[in-house]
């Protein structure tokens, strides 16, 4: 099993595993969960108590890396321009 801590503007919000069996979960911890002024990490991962899991990596992981979404566009659009110009 891997674990990592998944951070929220430098605060520690909860851990993501992976399991041996390769799919993943993910739990917020206790402190995180009680203080109502803390967000979601995501908002396809609401803030409860139960764990989870799916065969899949959550969608939030994305967002772990500052400069990721803007790194993506600038790639999808790097794809997409080559694409089209090369059709044509």
């Amino acid at each position: 099993m891997r674990q990592a801590k998944v951070l929220f503007k430098g605060q520690e919000a909860g851990v993501l595993s992976q399991l041996d069996d390769g799919t993943f979960t993910f739990s917020y911890h206790a402190a995180w969960l009680n203080d109502p002024g803390k967000p979601p990490v995501s908002l396809t991962l609401p803030k409860t108590g139960e764990e989870y899991r799916s065969p899949h990596l959550f969608p939030f992981s994305i967002t772990c890396y500052p400069k990721a979404p803007i790194n993506l566009l600038s790639a999808a659009r790097t794809v997409l321009t080559r694409t089209i110009t090369s059709d044509y």
